[in-house]
């Protein structure tokens, strides 16, 4: 048998030229081939070329025959995919009077829009270092569709064109430097460049200018064409409209009729008018039509597990805390927590009883006074003894007395005899000083009249004190008394008598000064201790403390403070164990996926998501065998978002991760993460931690394992669907039970009105109308509860950070209307709707109907104390207005940002949807996904 490769030996030259011809092919078309659409031309060229080659060998033209089938094989390897690709792959098709976007376009227009964000946060990066890439601008109008906002952006292209806006390369390189603030080199501009790519190719210098060009081109036509709030000024009578939502508050009164309870009333619909409603509805949203139409396009919805561990249930099984352990916390703690300072007690100084001489009590004040100061206590408040009074010899008795006592109960007799004589001594060198003064002057006593005065004026004082400090004879009491000469020119001048020499003395030197500068204090001071230590120390005591005492009151706050810490401990050390665990399942599921992935490579992902399913009823399974009696697992129905933030239906929702601070959120909820992440299968079984916190009397923290079972994306649906038809049923009879609940609360909106506008002494409130009136009317049906709301205003301003306040201007939000009951609650869906009715159709005191915004409540509401009011406080409003716009011009005020919510956003929403109609697209018309 001849060898195969005979052929290939005996046509060597032949073949060398063909491959030569190939090989200068595959270099010369590689950018050809590397586009997604050519690679299946190449491989009809291939595989034409191949078999007719091989079937032209045994005739011997297996040049020509290759030839022809590699012609043959691109030709189909074009047309095919064309004719062959699903209608999946052309949608959403959307035609305009700019061509057809069908998926292909849009994932060019795609492509290029990565490739301008790509660059920018790379050169945002290198500009200003790692982790900045956040902050990049991108390109794009702000739509929340990512297609409409690739085809309106070739839309303001068009319109930059008829324009006439041409961007140049130096209008290119001035953007990118104005973006990365001139700090991008040339040399990183280079590296970012090479480093991108579009299937496979480098992208060019040219190419990149071209991109971010086609992008500036658009936003600049954007903003050069949109309506801007600042180019069209509102009248001065908006803005005061305006101002009135942020100043003007009132209260109300209400009772809610509910449309569901009227649904009893409403007969079952006919099929006809079930297939009629879903066939006009499917395509929209909910409320998307307007507020109360019928939606039945479905949103995502995901499936939720999750295992709870709750504060009562771990509180059940924590042992209660002893006294013994409330001791030792005590005594561990008592010196930081439980150590305060000792307050003294206000001295008792008794009333002195009408009619008697008040002197008699002031000599006894005085006598105690001496008493508590030897003692080293702070004397009492003496009232001082009047003029007028001849009180000296009861005086001279009580200082005796006190200083004899004194002397006898705390100075040893030898003591007392040196102080004699020191006392006989200081008396005889007082006689001579008054003269000696006299003489020259400048001994003692003021040199001018001002400090004559204050001499004269503290002269007094002393006095007083030397009385109490004087030992020995009593007689000298009367030349204690202060002698005044008033000169020629009116000073008063102070003779100093024996005793305040005395005072002066080592004994009473400290209470002289001490009287000299108290002199506004009618209190005698107290005779303070030899020794500038001790009077120190008496003057700055060191602060006296003492612990709380260990009572039955203080234990049983240690207990309750010991068994919450316990609690919360146990909490989250039972939390992260479960999260342990999940997370090693959920590792051996993502390593069962990479190994299915890795066998083969082919596999879709509806594929591997399927293979997938079936893997993880193992790990739900496990997750089932870890509910007993500490944590509880829960198996969540298909939720949309709104259904998961409902927190009396599924309280997971509002879960945090876990932080040190229960008043300030860490982080995102469960429910905002959930939705924040992509719906595939990477998302599944990943286990996250988080902890909801109540604030109730029965310990309201929770901790929650959690993860995504299941993702279902947004859709239209059929009416086979499972759960469809009993929403559209539900949706018929509610709108039948929607005109019932109107007429209900309209007709109770006249009663009250009736029993207001009755004569004073029979008018009737609103509570007192509706007291036994039920909702329906019907005995069956609940009675309807009238409850007063707390003051409100229709905007309030939002509560702003304080490290941006300085950069932002003062943002409104729509008030939330809370009752004024302990239920804390408020109204539901209280929208602008319903406030125009409340604050604009009603004036104060009526009564009229508001439903919320869906319509699924009326509410009879009565206006009651608006301040200010059309007759009263208004003009004053109105003056405080202009005066705010004519000196700041509202600049702390945030009328601007309302401005920009009532004109700004629906003009541009208008032209935008104008925008769209001129080129041949209907903004409004719902288009199959």
């Amino acid at each position: 048998m001849a060898s195969p490769f005979t052929f290939f030996r005996k046509n060597q030259q032949s073949m060398m030229v063909a491959l030569v011809i190939l090989a200068m092919m595959a270099f010369t078309l590689d950018s050809v081939f590397a586009s997604r659409d050519s690679q299946f031309t190449m491989l009809g060229v291939m595989l034409g070329a191949a078999i007719c080659g091989i079937a032209g060998i045994g005739q011997g033209k297996w040049i020509q025959y290759g030839i022809g089938g590699a012609i043959l094989g691109g030709l189909c390897g074009w047309i095919m995919p064309r004719y062959l690709r699903s209608p999946a792959d052309g949608e959403p098709i959307i035609a305009t009077s700019l061509g057809v976007f069908d998926n292909k376009r849009i994932y060019d227009l795609q492509i290029q829009r990565g490739i301008a964000d790509q660059f920018m946060a790379r050169a945002f990066e290198s500009s200003f270092g790692e982790g900045t890439a956040q902050f990049a601008t991108r390109f794009g109008f702000g739509h929340q569709n990512q297609r409409e906002d690739l085809i309106f952006g070739e839309i303001m292209r068009s319109e930059a064109d008829k324009l006439g806006i041409v961007v140049t390369d130096d209008m290119v390189s001035s953007y990118i430097n104005s973006q990365t603030s001139n700090k991008l080199t040339g040399e990183a501009f280079a590296k970012i460049r090479t480093s991108l790519s579009i299937e496979g190719q480098k992208i060019s210098e040219d190419r990149l200018f071209d991109i971010l060009r086609s992008e500036i081109k658009g936003m600049m036509a954007y903003r050069a064409t949109q309506p801007q709030v600042s180019v069209m000024p509102p009248p001065p009578e908006l803005y005061y409209n305006l101002y009135k939502r942020l100043n003007v508050s009132q209260r109300l009164n209400t009772a809610m009729i509910d449309v569901d309870a009227f649904l009893d009333a409403v007969p079952e619909p006919e099929e006809a008018q079930i297939v009629d409603l879903f066939s006009n509805a499917r395509l929209y949203y909910p409320n998307e039509k307007g507020p109360g139409e019928a939606g039945f396009r479905q949103p995502r919805k995901v499936k939720l597990a999750y295992l709870e561990v709750d504060y009562k249930t771990i509180e059940s099984q924590t042992p209660a805390v002893t006294d013994a352990d409330a001791e030792a916390y005590y005594n561990e703690n008592k010196e930081t927590l439980y150590k305060r300072p000792v307050t003294p007690k206000p001295p008792e100084v008794p009333a002195t009883p009408a009619g008697e001489d008040a002197n008699p009590d002031s000599e006894k004040a005085s006598t105690e006074a001496v008493e508590k100061t030897s003692t080293g206590e702070k004397p009492a408040e003496v009232p001082a003894t009047p003029v007028t009074e001849d009180t000296t010899p009861d005086s001279e008795k009580a200082s005796t007395e006190a200083v004899e006592k004194t002397a006898t109960e705390e100075k040893p007799a030898e003591a007392s005899e040196e102080a004699a004589k020191t006392d006989a001594a200081a008396s005889e060198s007082a006689e001579d000083t008054p003269a000696e003064t006299e003489e020259t002057g400048t001994e003692c006593g003021p040199t001018d009249e001002a400090a004559a005065s204050d001499e004269a004026a503290t002269s007094d004082e002393a006095a007083t004190i030397g009385d109490a400090a004087a030992g020995g004879d009593a007689a000298t009491n009367d030349e204690a008394k202060q002698a005044t000469q008033t000169d020629a020119s009116g000073t008063t001048e102070t003779a100093v008598t024996e005793e305040k020499k005395e005072a002066t003395t080592e004994s009473g030197a400290e209470a002289s000064t001490s009287a000299a500068t108290d002199e506004t204090s009618s209190t005698p001071l107290a005779i303070p201790s030899t020794g500038e230590a001790e009077a120190a120390e008496e003057a700055f005591p060191e602060p006296a403390f003492e612990y709380r005492p260990l009572d039955d009151e203080l234990k049983a706050e240690i207990k309750e403070q010991l068994l919450a810490s316990r609690v919360r401990d146990a909490l989250a050390a039972q939390a992260s164990e479960l999260h342990a665990k999940m997370q090693a399942q959920h590792s051996e599921r993502r390593n069962k996926r990479f190994e299915i992935k890795k066998e083969n490579q082919s596999i879709t992902d509806e594929e591997l998501a399927e293979q997938m399913k079936e893997y993880s009823k193992g790990i739900t399974e496990f997750a089932r065998s870890l509910d007993d009696d500490k944590s509880t697992y829960v198996e969540t129905p298909f939720v949309s978002y709104a259904e998961l933030t409902d927190d009396e239906d599924y309280p997971v929702g509002a879960a945090t991760p876990p932080g040190g601070n229960p008043f300030a959120p860490s982080g995102a909820s469960v429910a905002d993460t959930t939705f924040s992440l992509p719906g595939d299968d990477l998302q599944f079984f990943n286990p996250r931690h988080s902890v909801r916190t109540s604030f109730d009397l029965d310990g309201g923290e929770s901790h929650y394992v959690w993860w995504i079972v299941d993702n279902v994306d947004s859709h239209v649906p059929t009416l086979e669907e499972p759960g469809i038809r009993d929403e559209v049923i539900l949706t018929l009879k509610r709108q039948s039970a929607r005109e019932l609940a109107r007429k209900r609360a309209e007709a109770l909106a006249k009663t009250v009105t009736d029993g207001l506008a009755l004569s004073d002494d029979e008018k009737k409130p609103m509570a007192t109308t509706l007291e036994d009136v039920t909702v329906t009317g019907s005995d069956e049906s609940a009675k309807v509860a009238v409850r007063q709301t707390l003051t409100f205003t229709w905007m309030r301003q939002q509560m702003m950070n304080q490290q941006m306040a300085m950069f932002q201007r003062p943002q409104a939000v729509l008030s939330q209307i809370q009752f004024a009951d302990a239920s804390g609650d408020s109204i539901e869906l209280a929208f602008d709707d319903f406030m125009k009715v409340v604050f604009e159709d009603l004036d104060n005191e009526e009564v009229g109907v508001a439903p919320n915004a869906d319509i699924s409540k009326f509410y009879v509401v009565q206006v009651v104390d608006r301040v200010p009011t059309a007759e009263v406080g208004e003009d004053s409003l109105r003056e405080r207005f202009l005066n705010e716009g004519k000196q700041f011009g509202f600049s702390q005020s945030p009328l601007f940002a309302m401005m920009q919510q009532t004109v700004g956003n629906p003009t541009a929403i208008e032209w935008e949807k104008n925008l769209w109609r001129k080129y041949d697209v209907d903004p409004d018309a719902p288009r199959e996904e």
